[in-house]
């Protein structure tokens, strides 16, 4: 039986083979250092567990979407963010305007959802979120996600050109304001099954996180730290930079433990807790 794409159900036709993230940006970096490119890709757990190889970075596929989506909307969506995701990668501050934070947005959102497949056995988040992303052809209006940038530190293993982590969040605390009922609602979500998650991923000097879910309410959701708030609240204009940086916290693992907290009177996250 041929399996359906993650995207838009389709079952009717052979899945392609889908890089994590795009082609272009082994191409690029390789144009950069004049020569065929090397160095170290992660996968890791918060605690910093994970799968550290050698090998040629941003060359990992999944065989989950079909044929019509990665030629369609998904080529389209990696044409958009090109020209700013090009600067992006090698730290060089970039404006962007409002239609450039949509469409970057949308890319750190639909990256977040393939790049849970390189583990498909560990999927933690809904298949909804698959399917509305296709409908929508946005992040989600339940996505919060922010943009930081790194340095990229070397090790005996060479350099991490890409790191990755994600894990569910199994504990919401709603805002004590709202009293006990809120909270007892919140936690009866969890156990019914709704999900929540976040997502971290680096590419060259480049870093974004994604949080989601799928409970029943909008969840108001305050980011702290060094990074920017990219979605849902699209502004005129963000300017991107090297001083909004995760290094000084030291590294992908600890700014990916950092919490979220709810505006007062607000239902939302007050923290993180992994699983």
């Amino acid at each position: 039986m041929t399996r359906a794409c993650i995207f838009c159900g389709d079952d009717s036709s052979t899945l392609s083979a889908e890089h994590v993230f795009p082609d272009w940006i082994t191409r690029f970096y390789s144009d950069r250092v004049a020569g065929p490119l090397r160095g170290t890709i992660e996968f890791a757990n918060p605690s910093g567990e994970g799968k550290s190889f050698r090998g040629v970075p941003f060359q990992q596929k999944v065989k989950t979407v079909c044929k019509h989506c990665n030629n369609g909307w998904m080529s389209a969506l990696e044409a958009s963010v090109k020209p700013h995701l090009s600067k992006l990668l090698v730290g060089q501050t970039t404006r962007l305007r409002s239609n450039a934070q949509r469409n970057l947005a949308f890319w750190c959102a639909k990256t977040a959802l393939v790049l849970q497949y390189v583990n498909p056995e560990n999927v933690i988040i809904p298949g909804s979120h698959y399917s509305e992303l296709y409908r929508l052809k946005s992040a989600l209006p339940s996505h919060f996600i922010v943009i930081s940038s790194r340095g990229i530190p070397r090790h005996d293993k060479g350099l991490p050109m890409m790191q990755a982590m994600s894990d569910p969040v199994i504990h919401g605390k709603a805002e004590a304001s709202l009293g006990s009922k809120a909270q007892g609602q919140m936690s009866q979500w969890i156990r019914d099954g709704h999900k929540i998650y976040k997502v971290t991923f680096a590419v060259g000097n480049f870093v974004a996180q994604v949080f989601g879910h799928d409970l029943p309410v909008t969840l108001a959701i305050i980011g702290g730290g060094p990074a920017i708030s990219l979605w849902p609240d699209i502004r005129n204009r963000v300017d991107w930079s090297l001083r909004y940086s995760i290094d000084g916290l030291g590294g992908i693992i600890p700014f990916h433990r950092m919490f979220a907290a709810p505006p007062a009177g607000s239902v939302g996250l007050d923290y993180f807790t992994k699983l």
